[in-house]
C-alpha cells in the first residue's frame, strides 16, 4: 500500500513512513485507552473475576452507577452467549477503546476543518491542558 498518483502523476496521501507511524501510534493510543478503561471499571468493582464490592465499602456514586451498570450488562450478555467472563469482559474493553479513539479522531477531523458546529459557531472538541500540557 503506497501513495496514489493524482491526475498529473504526482504522488499524493500519505507516504509509507507516515502510514507506519500513524498506524504505530493508533495501536499505542488503543492501548493506553484499554488500559485505562480496565483501571476505571476495577475502580467500579468490574473485573474478571466478576462485580466485586468497592474498596472500604465505598458506596458507587451516582455518575458511576450507569457505567457499572452499562459494563455488567453488556459482560453478562455475553457470559449469555457462552464467552468465558475473562474473555466477555476484554471485549468489552477493547470495544470501548475502539469506539472512544474513533470517535475522538472523527471530532478532531471536522473540528480541523471547520465543519464542527454548535448552533451555527466552530466548536472546538480538543482543548490543551495547561496543567499537563497536553491535550
Amino acid at each position: 500500500m503506497g501513495t496514489a498518483q493524482g491526475a498529473n502523476g504526482q504522488e499524493v496521501g500519505l507516504t509509507q513512513p507516515v502510514r507506519r507511524a500513524i498506524s504505530r501510534m493508533v495501536l499505542d493510543l488503543r492501548a493506553a485507552l484499554e488500559e485505562d478503561f480496565r483501571r476505571q471499571l476495577a475502580a467500579l468493582g468490574v473485573r474478571e473475576s466478576g462485580l466485586q464490592p468497592l474498596p472500604a465499602g465505598r458506596p458507587v456514586a451516582p455518575s458511576d452507577q450507569r457505567a457499572q451498570d452499562v459494563a455488567i450488562a453488556v459482560v453478562e450478555r455475553e457470559i449469555g452467549a457462552g464467552v468465558r467472563r475473562a474473555e466477555a469482559l476484554n471485549g468489552y474493553v477493547r470495544e470501548s477503546a475502539f469506539t472512544f479513539l474513533n470517535r475522538v479522531v472523527g471530532l478532531r477531523s471536522l473540528e480541523e476543518r471547520g465543519l464542527l458546529l454548535v448552533d451555527g459557531q466552530p466548536e472546538t472538541a480538543i482543548k490543551l491542558d495547561p496543567a499537563r500540557n497536553a491535550s
